[in-house]
């Protein structure tokens, strides 16, 4: 009878080893590997509308930002941003500082300022994922723009003053 379950215990070992000839469907689309399109969908599906106003190549730029983290799955991405997702859409919200209003109503003009003003937000989805993962990864994960020497001194101030804010 021992010999009748070693047989039986090997034969469930050797299927459970056995490649999968099946994966559900929410682990084949967990598996998907990120893409720019991946990026902007999952986005969607977890913050507001309103912050979908980026330049679509940027999505690009945070695929490759993210794989120097291993976030390069859609379901790491998904964690990555559910659990941060709080902590980022009070950062949207919070105020400004004055440099940045000025700076943004030069720039874009004063009905962009007052829309942002009034629905408070501020950040791109790009935006929200580099947040993200700097809270996640702290410094290694901040991407800085290549300084310009022409760059306008109001701007200059407001990077100043929110790298005072936030650290």
């Amino acid at each position: 009878m021992d010999d009748d379950r070693s047989v039986s215990t090997a034969a469930s070992t050797v299927a459970r080893d056995a490649p999968m000839k099946h994966l559900p469907a929410r682990t084949r689309k967990d598996l998907e590997p990120l893409s720019a399109d991946i990026v902007r969908s999952t986005m969607r599906t977890l913050f507001p509308k309103r912050n979908d106003f980026s330049d679509p190549d940027q999505f690009d730029e945070v695929v490759s930002e993210l794989a120097r983290f291993d976030v390069n799955t859609r379901k790491a991405f998904r964690l990555l941003m559910c659990k941060h997702r709080r902590e980022l859409l009070i950062n949207d919200k919070a105020r400004l500082p004055a440099a940045m209003v000025r700076y943004y109503r030069d720039e874009y003009g004063v009905d962009y300022m007052k829309d942002r003003v009034r629905r408070q937000y501020w950040l791109s989805y790009p935006g929200l994922v580099r947040d993200a993962a700097e809270l996640a990864f702290g410094e290694a994960a901040v991407v800085y723009a290549p300084a310009d020497p022409d760059s306008e001194p109001p701007l200059q101030e407001a990077q100043a003053s929110l790298q005072a804010r936030f650290g």
